[in-house]
């Protein structure tokens, strides 16, 4: 892996070897061989702050990127080291770097619950509208992950309410699909469309179906959606329930009275759903 004793006397924080080797020559912008991880990223990511202190005093690179494009402000936004997070900021070159995934340091801060680092973040004017390989702005981000905290700072902040991923999914369905119920309210009174439809056709209904989600589930149908809008392969959310959810989620949804003649692009409607997928604990509905 490429770790000399300067690797090792930073991942157990021992500062006073550290110091000792950095007096003897070692290289401190050396980094493994096998993920590019110089000694300041290792300390940062395990939040030793002498050690840390002690590289920095030194000079060490805090602009290189390991093997992912992370560099060390990166790895603290990451680990949520706020003190470490708040220096780098000071010596960030460009606050709108992204990794070879197309994360940002905004993007990688909306992934927490506490909104510190994100708040600094924003002191230095961060583009929020970056999108990383998913298609996920830094909003998007936050839907997925469940911090409510981390979505009201980046609405603050002008965040686009209406993005899109590149499978045309929205806030309300990310947040759907991992059940993000506080998300969801969070969410409230923005005027989303509750009837949007992906590149599938499928629906924040659909998307909270298909991750078997009951709460998100009887959260949505409280608000009166469209039970009956079908995806690509007309299959309706009751359809997408008989196949993938609980029973009672399918028996959620058969109460809010959605057409059970409808058909899908095979001609299968609700009750050959039900065969087909032998569902019998469903013999009690009606179909």
């Amino acid at each position: 892996r490429g770790e000399t004793p300067l690797f090792m006397a930073v991942m157990e924080n021992f500062d006073n070897i550290v110091h000792y080797l950095i007096l003897n020559g070692a290289n401190i912008h050396l980094a493994t061989s096998f993920d590019s991880v110089t000694p300041l990223m290792i300390a940062i990511s395990r939040g030793h702050e002498d050690v840390v202190e002690l590289l920095m005093k030194h000079k060490a690179n805090t602009l290189v990127t390991d093997r992912r494009g992370w560099n060390a402000l990166m790895f603290a936004v990451a680990a949520n080291e706020f003190s470490f997070a708040q220096k780098l900021l000071t010596l960030e070159t460009n606050i709108n770097r992204v990794d070879k995934r197309g994360w940002s340091c905004l993007m990688l801060g909306a992934e927490h619950k506490d909104t510190k680092i994100l708040q600094e973040i924003f002191k230095y004017h961060p583009q929020l509208e970056i999108k990383n390989e998913f298609g996920h702005t830094a909003l998007l981000v936050a839907a997925q992950n469940g911090h409510p905290e981390s979505i009201r700072v980046l609405l603050q902040h002008g965040a686009n309410i209406h993005a899109l991923d590149e499978s045309g999914r929205d806030i309300l369905m990310l947040a759907a699909t991992y059940g993000r119920v506080t998300n969801l309210k969070e969410f409230a009174g923005l005027h989303l469309d509750l009837n949007h439809q992906d590149q599938r056709g499928q629906t924040p209904l659909m998307h909270a179906v298909l991750g078997d989600q009951l709460q998100t589930v009887d959260y949505f149908l409280s608000l009166n959606l469209d039970v009956h809008q079908q995806d690509i392969n007309g299959r309706s959310a009751l359809m997408l329930a008989i196949k993938n959810s609980s029973a009672e989620i399918v028996k959620k949804i058969y109460q809010h009275k959605p057409d059970l003649k409808v058909k899908d692009i095979h001609g299968l409607n609700a009750f050959d759903f039900v065969k087909k997928y032998q569902r019998k604990d469903l013999s009690s509905i009606n179909f």
